[in-house]
């Protein structure tokens, strides 16, 4: 499956339903004042955090202190089975925004989710944001913050045998990309049993010099979504100037020629925006991944932008994101 350009660029092409939409999406020009920006979009997350409603019955949430490698701590927030029990599977969460916005708040919907219905103990960690903390800062963070959950899980009456899933959106997915790999070539335990990487962020420069050799004519949603609403090159573009990262770091990426090693990975579930400037980072990945004899769910949402699911809620595109999201955690949890 898109296996041609051919099919790889026809995701790209809009959504029909789409264009109909008048949504004004906030776009790199907005990025001129950071401070003004990451304000309205907090103002939203708020927005959306107080739609959900207080804790529902069933579940208990908390907030839990992450002490980095440097000194510094960061807050993860935690929401689990208010049931004292076993087997409790162990899912931990890195949140999105290009690495310069954002907060564990936000996936507060999705820990929600997964904790009732998979009787699971979910957290969603903290780390550093660009441009105040540029590159590897975040990414450190991240790693910091998987390492305590892992020596530290009993505390949430977590049972890691029961599955231990590590996952984020966006950013965050790139997070996970990263240290799911680097966990992994250490041998560390408890085993991490599954990978979710909704919307990756892998190759970050512009001529995709890690892209591997048989995939390049794959690679191509860089040219393709230029002026498109929301995230497009330009944006992505503005992210990297915040970031400032080395683009062939193992910090940055799995295709690093330090690490690029993917043959023990757990099972890893992907999702990639079609209408979506890092569209084919995500397709090369899962096509990578197979390479390896790694298993392998990927879906794909042609014609819909980065996120969409969050400008668009009412079409019937999200309501199958969300449908996926579900069926995707059953998969990797799986035994």
């Amino acid at each position: 499956m898109y296996d041609t350009p051919e099919s790889v660029l026809q995701l790209g092409e809009m959504d029909p339903q789409i264009a109909t939409l008048s949504v004004n999406l906030p776009g790199v020009a907005g990025l001129g004042d950071l401070q003004k920006f990451r304000g309205m979009l907090d103002a939203f997350g708020k927005q959306r955090l107080a739609a959900l409603g207080p804790t529902p019955p069933g579940l208990k949430e908390s907030e839990i202190t992450i002490p980095f490698s440097d000194g510094v701590t960061g807050t993860g927030l935690v929401c689990q089975p208010a049931q004292e029990g076993e087997n409790y599977p162990l899912i931990v969460l890195f949140f999105g925004g290009g690495f310069f916005m954002g907060n564990p708040a936000q996936l507060t919907g999705d820990m929600r989710t997964l904790s009732k219905d998979f009787s699971a103990v979910v957290i969603a960690l903290p780390y550093r944001l660009a441009p105040e903390n540029p590159f590897p800062t975040p990414m450190i963070d991240a790693w910091d913050a998987l390492i305590h959950i892992s020596q530290n899980y009993q505390k949430f009456n977590a049972s890691p045998e029961a599955g231990f899933i590590v996952g984020g959106i966006s950013a965050g997915s790139t997070h996970a990309a990263i240290i799911g790999q680097k966990y992994v070539a250490e041998n560390l335990q408890p085993k991490i049993t599954g990978l979710w990487t909704a919307l990756p962020f892998l190759f970050p420069d512009d001529e995709g010099s890690l892209v591997p050799e048989k995939y390049k004519h794959l690679w191509l949603s860089r040219g393709q979504i230029i002026d498109c609403p929301g995230l497009n090159k330009p944006y992505l573009d503005k992210i990297l100037d915040f970031l400032q990262p080395d683009y062939k770091s193992p910090w940055m990426t799995p295709f690093s020629p330090e690490t690029n090693n993917f043959d023990r990975q757990p099972r890893t579930f992907v999702q990639v925006c079609g209408m979506d400037p890092i569209r084919d980072d995500g397709i090369i990945y899962t096509k990578v991944l197979e390479d390896n004899g790694v298993e392998v769910k990927l879906d794909v949402y042609p014609g819909l932008g980065h996120g969409f699911w969050n400008a668009f809620p009412q079409i019937e595109a999200s309501k199958k994101y969300h449908q996926d999201f579900i069926e995707g955690f059953s998969w990797l949890l799986a035994k």
